[in-house]
């Protein structure tokens, strides 16, 4: 996408959400549950049937898109394989995707995957329903105060970026933690050495991605790793995957650019609510977000974080 078709996809989306709907939504946990619910069968038709809901990491064309899929939750696998853990949480599970194949891979290890979304919940337990050494739980990781036990792998993919304070998400966390367990994060970032931005549609292209994410903003990587609240934390790598998922970000946004070419069905078909206002959000993540890769200002990246 160049610069100069960011004004007409601004209008073109603001015309069809409402403008006025779009920069008013405050973002809590219920806009993000109803996001999720309502984005649930989206992402199994046209992204992963087996319910991923997270970006491919690439490093060849010749890899299948299941297996760019599970990159993230293979790393996780190396890392429990490595160190003979025995007890793995998730962060924001989704349906499940990754805890369920590890659980599959890790016959001996318990996992634990929790997520605000009550669907979400149900899928990822239909899913699983033949491991005896998995268990899901409906809740909100900025409040896991009776999640007692303690963990060698907490990860998280793609879901940090819903809390307001990634910070104190991770300081909260980390008390679950054992001794030589690690804390392991995909997501996205405000790039450490981003120039803000400063161009009118450029401002609003960011928004809007954050909107079609039902996220308020996010967070910043050089704040995050330089916050008092980690003190007490050792980031022993910080490695930047944002080339890796450009191919198939592309591809999200040549299906977004396609279905724009159609605005005025696609308001007919929200008003008559015959789609929900998160398929335009989708749509929205979709074609803004290489934009703001390439252009240096998003970056994607993985954290591996334990205690000092």
């Amino acid at each position: 996408m160049k610069h100069e078709e960011l004004e007409k996809y601004c209008k073109l989306i603001h015309h069809i959400s409402g403008k006025e709907i779009v920069e008013k939504e405050e973002v809590s946990n219920n806009v993000v549950s109803d996001y999720y619910s309502k984005s649930a069968f989206f992402y199994k038709k046209f992204h992963s049937k087996e319910g991923a809901m997270h970006l491919p990491i690439s490093f060849s064309n010749k890899d299948s898109h299941t297996s760019k899929l599970l990159y993230q939750a293979d790393s996780i696998h190396n890392t429990i394989q490595e160190h003979g853990f025995s007890k793995v949480l998730e962060l924001g599970c989704g349906m499940g995707f990754n805890s369920t194949y590890l659980a599959e891979k890790n016959p001996n290890v318990k996992f634990t995957g929790v997520d605000l979304t009550p669907n979400n919940i149900k899928e990822a337990q239909n899913n699983a329903k033949e491991l005896s050494n998995i268990t899901f739980r409906q809740m909100d990781f900025d409040n896991m105060a009776d999640l007692e036990d303690q963990y060698d792998v907490i990860f998280a993919v793609e879901t940090l970026c819903h809390s307001t304070d990634v910070a104190q998400v991770i300081a909260n966390i980390s008390r679950r933690l054992s001794s030589n367990g690690k804390i392991i994060i995909y997501d996205g970032y405000v790039r450490p050495d981003a120039v803000p931005l400063t161009d009118t549609f450029e401002k609003q292209a960011y928004q809007l991605l954050s909107w079609g994410f039902a996220m308020t903003e996010f967070q910043d990587l050089g704040a995050l790793q330089s916050s008092s609240k980690l003190e007490h934390l050792k980031i022993e790598e910080v490695k930047d995957y944002s080339e890796n998922v450009l191919p198939n970000y592309k591809a999200f946004q040549r299906g977004a650019i396609k279905a724009f070419k159609y605005p005025r069905i696609l308001k007919l078909l929200l008003n008559m609510k015959l789609i929900s206002m998160a398929l335009i959000k989708q749509m929205s993540a979709g074609l803004f977000g290489p934009y703001l890769i390439q252009k240096g200002y998003l970056g994607y990246y993985k954290l591996v974080i334990s205690k000092k």
